[in-house]
């Protein structure tokens, strides 16, 4: 279980995961300049506010003149406009990193698609690929038999389809050994073939010796 079995061409993931980690790094090291001027523009408006309020309070009892008080306005009006851009980039930081780390989660998913490993402990069959060969969509590329219980197919005629339900325990009569077994039905394709009027049914087997899959 869990051994690769086969690997897709994977370099055009690895490219875009290496693209997407040099996208987190950048967005982090934009997160760290924002702070940076985040303390700056912080102790800009702190020195700016302090400095204004005791200008104001010189003017109140006129120690200074209003040109003075309108300059310290200014500075600290600035410093507040300078503190909130500043905090404003550190939220655009933040949105950065999250969409980066996501698109770093989503390489990495689209990578781990391309090694096709053992789904259970078993052998394999038959490879039905080479190297070089295209993996298509629904195209078969190895076959394995594990150790897990095998799965009876059936066809019932529409007719008796209302007497099967998934869940349910049917006898399964297994001529070339000469048994009678308990099958389970997992499932009922929901699709009736027109020519011979009948639907799949998928049952589990018990594990038993002598019966082989195909």
């Amino acid at each position: 279980k869990d051994q690769v079995l086969l690997v897709l061409d994977n370099r055009q993931m690895i490219t875009r995961l290496s693209q997407s980690q040099q996208a987190l790094k950048s967005s982090v090291s934009q997160k760290e300049q924002a702070q940076q001027a985040l303390n700056v523009a912080e102790a800009a408006f702190n020195e700016a506010e302090a400095d204004y309020e005791r200008i104001r309070n010189y003017y109140e009892s006129q120690a200074s003149t209003k040109q003075e008080l309108e300059r310290a306005q200014s500075r600290f009006l600035q410093a507040a406009a300078g503190l909130k851009q500043a905090k404003e980039a550190i939220t655009g930081a933040n949105a950065g990193i999250r969409q980066a780390e996501e698109m770093v989660r989503e390489a990495e998913i689209f990578l781990s698609y391309t090694t096709i490993k053992a789904p259970a402990a078993g052998e394999v069959l038959e490879r039905l690929v080479e190297s070089g060969d295209i993996a298509l969509p629904g195209k078969t590329l190895i076959l394995l038999r594990t150790s897990d219980a095998l799965q009876l197919e059936v066809f019932v005629r529409e007719g008796l389809i209302r007497n099967v339900e998934p869940g349910s325990s049917l006898s399964a009569v297994i001529t070339t050994l000469d048994q009678i077994m308990t099958a389970q039905v997992e499932e009922i394709i929901p699709y009736a073939d027109p020519r011979t009027r009948t639907f799949l049914v998928k049952a589990i087997l018990p594990e038993i010796e002598g019966i082989f899959p195909g």
